[in-house]
């Protein structure tokens, strides 16, 4: 009887490596999933506040930190006071947003996702 010279298809354990490959990184993107999701409402609360203009430039600091925060609320972010920082320069208004979220993974592994956006708008 003769054998074919060369075989084709997975054996059993190439199939479960590539498996059990697939099953992380799947499993790593359900979990890092949400923190860009949050981001999303983020940005979008920037961009809203950004085409109101003239109504934030006029606000105070104080002020345009609680409509952001409120803004961003509703979609269950929460964001630390040291991550927005606003500067006022001449009657133009920077709101800028930088915040890490960190994502705990497998065992002692975190996963760590940087966001920044920011916005200028003007009186």
């Amino acid at each position: 009887m003769k054998l074919p010279m060369n075989q084709k298809g997975m054996t059993a354990i190439s199939m479960l490596i590539i498996g059990l490959l697939v099953a992380i990184v799947a499993i790593s993107a359900f979990k890092i999933y949400p923190s860009y999701y949050d981001d999303f409402a983020v940005s979008t609360a920037l961009k809203n506040m950004e085409e109101e203009g003239s109504k934030i430039a006029a606000m105070k600091s104080s002020e345009i930190r609680k409509t952001l925060q409120k803004r961003i609320q509703t979609s269950g972010v929460k964001l630390a006071k040291d991550d927005v920082v606003i500067t006022k320069d001449k009657g133009a208004v920077t709101i800028s947003v930088n915040y890490e979220v960190r994502t705990p993974m497998y065992g002692n592994i975190d996963a760590v996702t940087k966001f920044s956006h920011s916005i200028t708008v003007t009186k």
